[in-house]
């Protein structure tokens, strides 16, 4: 897609959005269901975030019996305690 094309629904998609929420913000906060709007809003928030806490336990979880994930002083270690792998020296160059 050309940029100016690409540009030119960017711009229109933009001003569209920002119409109806602007529409949807007026229309609804003449409605009864606006004293209450602060309520609805913490809910659909707290739904929302419900999976990404599950996903965080099971991952917890997870590192937890496997081991995976680990991060500090005992990560990347083998069973005996050395390193997986060898750091390279760093080598002088020009600047």
């Amino acid at each position: 897609m050309p940029y100016r094309r690409f540009v030119m629904f960017n711009m229109a998609g933009g001003a569209l959005w920002v119409t109806s929420m602007v529409l949807v913000g007026y229309f609804l906060g003449q409605t009864p269901l606006a004293k209450n709007l602060h309520g609805i809003i913490v809910v659909v928030v707290a739904i929302s975030l419900v999976p990404l806490a599950v996903t965080a336990f099971r991952q917890w979880r997870n590192s937890r019996s496997t081991g995976a994930g680990m991060v500090g002083p005992k990560a990347g270690r083998t069973p005996r305690g050395s390193l997986q792998y060898q750091a390279t020296p760093l080598q002088d160059q020009d600047v």
